[in-house]
């Protein structure tokens, strides 16, 4: 996929500015990386203006349903829903809401393993891409009532004078308030008002006559309360403010948030009734999202990696990157336990680390299934004019890092590059040009946020 030919695209990745790098900062972020053109794009759109656009995706056309042009699609096996995921993930014009609706994914984390039905859970995909950045009470609704998450908690099996505590237990320590706010007893109490809770015809159903109509006590209040009355109880628990504002930090800024920052951010949600864009701008315009504290701070999942890494070298989706996902350790549908997908150094390790480098030689080297390079390095810069070794070092440094090297490991690339062949062709100066980008893919930087 040829870099578009624009001389703002080769000013704005040369000359790197800082409000450049902050740009970048934000697409990484809140997105998952840009092309060149895009982050052109948003430079000239500004930061704040960028915010705007990636919240308000509301306005924006969506993309056509993927599966369409998926090889052997076959809506009931898992695979084909992870590629129609994946294609989202690389093409949609709303990348927050693919940002927010992994976030989800991972918080109400639900997986196939033991739900066994691909179409619930591509149903639960969409439910998190609708709810987005919508009102997460009616987000904590609508999850407690989806056929996956019913099977997966174990709800269409709670019956009156039965009731299973897995999705109330759930729902206190790991959807709403978090660990240390309620008692065992809550739990029990709050699991009677979720029996009867059924799955019929791939749909909730209420049946009555399973249903645990008495009086309960939970949180210090006593009532004949039913399943939506407890969930209203635990969104509104001081505690669920903070614990949604917490992870919100945790996901787009760094790992570290004051309880100045929680608190502020706590209040910004409740006063505006559980609404998560006000939340997630806040997030996004706050001073620590822009601060060098922030910056390069995180390191990647195998999502941000792999779909970055294909987003800034302007490849397209294709059906075997939901595989390579799952080889480094982010099996999309999958997640490995209630609690989600980690963060941090555990998604690095030698083996994980080998196979990133692996994935960014097969971008770099390799050729796509109608035997056409995913690359055109060569074509690319010279379509830029661009010639000079210090120019090309300088142009995938700042596309890829944003420049973000020693002066010992820029001139270790420079002199890499100067050692080959300017002849044309893969064993010469194309070939080098694909080294180098592999080179920078492979650093320790790259593998951070």
């Amino acid at each position: 996929m040829p870099v578009v030919a624009d001389p703002t695209v080769r000013s704005v990745i040369l000359e790197r500015s800082a409000e450049t790098s902050r740009i970048a900062h934000l697409l990484r972020r809140a997105a998952f990386g840009a092309s060149p053109t895009e982050l052109a794009r948003s430079v000239a759109l500004g930061f704040e203006r960028t915010v705007d656009a990636l919240l308000d995706f509301d306005a924006v056309p969506d993309m056509p349903d993927p599966a369409a042009v998926i090889p052997n699609f076959d809506p009931e096996r898992i695979a084909s829903m992870q590629q129609r995921w994946v294609y989202r993930l690389v093409g949609s014009p709303k990348p927050l809401q693919e940002k927010m609706t992994l976030f989800w994914h991972s918080h109400f984390a639900t997986a196939n393993s033991k739900v066994n039905n691909a179409g619930w859970m591509w149903n639960q995909n969409e439910l998190f891409r609708r709810h987005a950045l919508g009102n997460f009470r009616t987000l904590v609704h609508e999850v407690a009532k989806d056929p996956a998450m019913m099977r997966w908690l174990d709800t269409v099996t709670s019956k009156k004078g039965r009731p299973n505590e897995n999705f109330a237990r759930e729902l206190f320590e790991l959807f709403t308030m978090g660990i240390g706010n309620y008692t065992e007893e809550d739990i029990k109490e709050a699991a009677r008002a979720f029996t009867g809770w059924e799955v019929r015809n791939d749909a909730f159903f209420f049946n009555r006559a399973q249903h645990d109509s008495g009086q309960k006590t939970i949180f210090g209040r006593t009532g004949a309360f039913t399943g939506e009355q407890v969930i209203d109880l635990a969104v509104s628990h001081p505690a669920t403010a903070r614990f949604i504002a917490t992870k919100l930090y945790v996901y787009f800024v760094d790992d570290h948030p004051s309880k100045q920052t929680i608190d502020r951010l706590a209040t910004i949600f409740t006063q505006n009734g559980y609404e998560l864009k006000p939340l997630v701008r806040a997030i996004l315009l706050s001073p620590e999202f822009s601060s060098p504290a922030a910056y390069h701070a995180k390191i990647k999942s195998p999502v941000d990696f792999v779909i970055g890494s294909v987003k800034a070298l302007g490849i397209p989706a294709f059906p075997q990157l939901a595989a390579t996902l799952t080889s480094l350790g982010q099996a999309l549908f999958n997640p490995p336990t209630v609690k989600g997908w980690p963060e941090g150094v555990e998604w690095i390790s030698a083996s994980s680390l080998l196979a990133r480098q692996n994935f960014a030689n097969q971008l770099t080297s390799g050729r796509n299934a109608a035997r056409r390079p995913w690359i055109t390095p060569a074509e690319d810069l010279a379509a830029l004019g661009l010639r000079k070794d210090e120019e090309v070092v300088d142009f995938y440094l700042n596309l890829l890092v944003d420049g973000d090297v020693t002066p010992a490991m820029r001139n270790a690339l420079l002199a890499y590059l100067a050692s080959g062949s300017r002849a044309p062709g893969r064993r010469g100066w194309d070939g080098k040009v694909r080294g180098l980008i592999h080179l920078i893919m492979s650093s320790p930087v790259y593998q951070f946020n």
